[in-house]
């Protein structure tokens, strides 16, 4: 069986006025259909080794809304309808936190606030279906749970969520970083297309 994760011999420390070590020599593995926690006193790395594993916060940053948003993810990764839809605002929120923030409010062209229906991949930036319409095929969905909580998302709707998460999360994040999407996040919207039918 193929490992979604694996990390081995994990050391992080902080330097300053002092040297802390917050992870020493910490291996593990999270195999396909397994559940893991991390559990320990505060400030035994729980955190730490998360973020270590998102490879992509500064060190020394506090991001309290990540940490909670993953907290209610993982109350929930054994109902797929509820998680998913989570997990897709979680990385629009990542996406916010490091800088790369999508405005979903209003069109860029036209600046109406109505049936907003696609993000334009150039600039993040919704856009209406009228002013899109001539460049449909150019633009990314937007789905209507991510701009109205009340709104049950379908298959399709979170497909095109993670489509639009993906998209930027690539171009903004991992790109510059010489790095790709995990397969962790292959793996995670597969196992979402078995439970939630056209997720993929």
């Amino acid at each position: 069986m193929t490992n979604l994760v694996e990390i081995r011999n994990l050391n992080i420390r902080f330097t300053g006025e002092r040297t802390v070590h917050a992870v020493t020599d910490l291996s593990l593995s999270l195999g396909e259909g397994e559940v893991l926690g991390l559990l320990g006193e505060s400030g035994s790395g729980k955190s730490v080794t998360l973020r270590a594993l998102m490879r992509l916060l500064p060190e020394r940053d506090p991001h309290l809304g990540l940490y909670q948003s993953l907290g209610a993810i993982f109350s929930r990764l054994d109902d797929a309808t509820s998680a998913a839809p989570m997990v897709v605002r979680f990385e629009l929120q990542l996406l916010s936190e490091i800088g790369f923030g999508l405005d979903l409010e209003r069109c860029v062209a036209t600046g109406a606030s109505g049936d907003l229906v696609y993000v334009s991949p150039k600039s993040g930036r919704a856009v209406s279906r009228l002013a899109g319409e001539p460049w449909a095929d150019k633009m990314l969905r937007l789905p209507a749970f991510l701009q109205d909580r009340e709104i049950e998302p379908t298959g399709p709707d979170l497909a095109d969520g993670f489509a639009l998460t993906g998209y930027f999360l690539t171009r903004y994040v991992l790109e510059p970083r010489g790095l790709a999407l995990g397969d962790e996040r292959a793996y995670f919207i597969a196992a979402l297309n078995r439970a939630l039918p056209s997720v993929a």
